[in-house]
């Protein structure tokens, strides 16, 4: 009888253990996705506000470190979401 005590009590603590685990990776997710959203929207370089065909365009946009930039946060957005 004692035995079979024991062994729920560890089932018990390895349940609440997994739920604050989960519960913690929710909240880091959570936060990479808003950073990740947030980096969208504030698009390094500005956007260029001169008048023409370009108006409104990211400013870094021909630039490889911004197409690197919008793969790697477009990546993270996909990989939080699944």
């Amino acid at each position: 009888m004692r035995k079979e005590e024991a062994e729920d009590e560890e089932k018990h603590n390895a349940f609440e253990l997994s739920i604050k685990l989960f519960q913690t990776i929710v909240i880091v997710a959570a936060l990479i996705a808003t950073i990740t959203f947030a980096a969208a929207f504030t698009i390094p370089g500005g956007y260029d506000g001169n008048p023409g065909r370009d108006q409104g365009m990211a400013i870094l946009a021909r630039e490889s470190a911004f197409k690197a930039f919008v793969i790697t946060n477009t990546i993270a957005m996909l990989l939080l979401l699944c």
